[in-house]
């Protein structure tokens, strides 16, 4: 699919090209032709949000706040050299890292959805 721009897809409504997308907000708007018989997979990456002095959370922090801490300890027990916390955090950060990539294929598994055709 090829990016365009919000304006140039309503410049281009109406003339019948397919497959062209864009963003609108936290929207995706898809231009495309829809048969009723083919399947259009959309994959979607979302930027990853950085913590700062303006923005103090995201996602991750909020869903899954042990992901930072164990992390963090990690990291702490890494630089002063504890071979066996380093076992003890690096086992209980994979562990919640495992428990959030099961929840995200879950929660991102496409449901099917009919596609209509809209003309203005």
């Amino acid at each position: 699919m090829q990016y365009i721009s919000p304006e140039q897809l309503d410049s281009e409504k109406g003339k019948n090209r397919a497959n062209q997308f864009t963003k609108l907000g936290s929207r995706l708007l898809l231009q495309t032709y829809v048969d009723g018989v083919s399947t259009l997979s959309v994959y979607y990456y979302r930027q990853w949000e950085r913590l700062s002095d303006f923005n103090e959370s995201n996602w991750l922090l909020e869903d899954y706040p042990n992901i930072y801490k164990y992390a963090t300890l990690l990291e702490a027990v890494t630089y002063i050299k504890d071979d066996e916390e380093i076992q003890k955090w690096s086992s209980m950060l994979a562990e919640v890292l495992q428990k959030a990539k099961d929840a995200a294929v879950v929660e991102n598994t496409p449901q099917l959805t009919k596609l209509t055709r809209t003309r203005s």
